[in-house]
């Protein structure tokens, strides 16, 4: 009974993280049905990139521990106006891929910082990279770059649409920057709030 005891709090991290998960499917499916119906409403408080990081890393621990990649949270406060809860999907969805997608012993590295007039906050990865063909249609819908790792891990292709489309509804913009055999970096920028000082 003891061994029991001892993995019923892993149990239930990974039965939270699932459902987390089949949140996010959900939420990705009505997020593009408001895009496309023109009913995105966007409810803007000030929202610090570094604190949605670490909550996203925070509730993807699981996976990244059942994957054998670790993640790291570094940089500092990124002020934006923004809608946290549409910030922490798009997050998660970088994060979510890069886990799954770089394989085991690989690393992602969330950082946070200020550049200019923008908040920025980048997700790097040790994986694989993406192939060029692959990675001029990354952002297009139901597009996998890997379709039988996507299909195995219940990806559904629309992860990274939908996250550029909130990014662009928050005046942003994501890049990515990718190198077969040396790992991919997806860069989200929005405009900044000021400092207060």
């Amino acid at each position: 009974t003891g061994v029991q005891t001892c993995a019923l709090p892993i149990l239930l991290e990974s039965v939270r993280e699932e459902t987390d998960r089949l949140t996010r499917i959900v939420r990705n499916l009505l997020t593009l049905a408001r895009f496309d119906e023109g009913t995105l409403r966007l409810l803007r408080a000030p929202t610090d990139l570094h604190t949605v990081a670490q909550e996203s890393a925070n509730a993807l621990s699981t996976l990244a521990r059942e994957q054998n990649v670790s993640i790291g949270v570094g940089g500092g406060e990124a002020l934006v106006n923004a809608d946290p809860e549409y910030l922490r999907m798009v997050v998660s969805n970088l994060l979510e891929n890069a886990i799954k997608y770089s394989g085991p012993g690989a690393s992602v590295a969330l950082d946070s910082r200020v550049e200019g007039t923008d908040a920025v906050l980048s997700v790097a990865d040790t994986g694989p990279g993406i192939a060029p063909s692959s990675a001029s249609r990354i952002f297009d819908r139901f597009f996998r770059a890997d379709r039988s790792r996507t299909k195995a891990s219940g990806g559904s292709g629309l992860g990274l649409a939908i996250s550029l489309e909130i990014v662009e509804a928050h005046q942003g913009h994501i890049d990515l920057d990718t190198e077969v055999g040396v790992g991919s970096t997806f860069t989200v920028r929005i405009p900044s709030l000021p400092v207060e000082k």
